[in-house]
């Protein structure tokens, strides 16, 4: 299966949060997940191989997203293809997220209605709380490069990030915090320019 995605405001490359909610449509409901962005997408199209269980060659695909109920899982691999002639481009104000959210000196809060889907506004979150922590300064950024879930929230009141681990200038490990109940971790990786 081929996707045609669109690109995030001005960035080069395909968001992880516009991947993961067109995966989304592939995974049984309910299900507790893990997605890993392993290189990141330089493309508008990407190709979806979809396996039963993790498939032996699952390094060469750039995400993958496995995903289990207790009566089925999968395992769904991403490749990058050519882009298209014309690529499309979808705003992404992050600030109608960040500026009504509340900090806390470890974590982040948003309360209400988002005008993202969830995993959007969970990344828009942990980018915020890493920047205003300062951790790891300097020249690169912070890219979304995991998320394990015990299963995607459809209507939420409020949507808590607290940081959990950070290793230096390489990875941040945050707890996902759901209405007060934890339900996963999101990981950003440090990309230096």
């Amino acid at each position: 299966m081929i996707l045609t995605l669109p690109f995030l405001a001005q960035r080069n490359y395909l968001h992880g949060t516009t991947l993961f909610d067109a995966l989304l449509d592939e995974v049984a409901a309910g299900s507790s997940l893990s997605y890993k962005i392993s290189r990141m997408i330089f493309s508008d199209r990407v190709r979806l191989e979809k396996f039963m269980e993790t498939p032996e060659h699952h390094t060469a695909f750039n995400v993958s997203l496995s995903w289990e109920t207790p009566s089925a899982k999968g395992w769904i691999g991403v490749v990058e293809e050519p882009a298209s002639e014309i690529e499309k481009r979808i705003p992404y104000p992050e600030e109608n997220v960040t500026s009504r959210a509340e900090f806390a000196e470890k974590s982040i809060s948003f309360s209400g209605s988002s005008p993202f889907s969830f995993i959007s506004t969970l990344v828009t979150l942990h980018k915020a709380l890493l920047l205003k922590n300062k951790v790891a300064d300097g020249n690169g950024q912070w890219v979304f490069t995991r998320l394990d879930l015990n299963g995607v929230p459809k209507n939420w009141e409020k949507i808590t990030v607290e940081m959990d681990r950070v290793l230096g200038r390489q990875l941040a490990k945050s707890k996902v915090i759901v209405d007060e109940v934890l339900i996963g971790a999101i990981y950003f990786s440090w990309l230096p320019k």
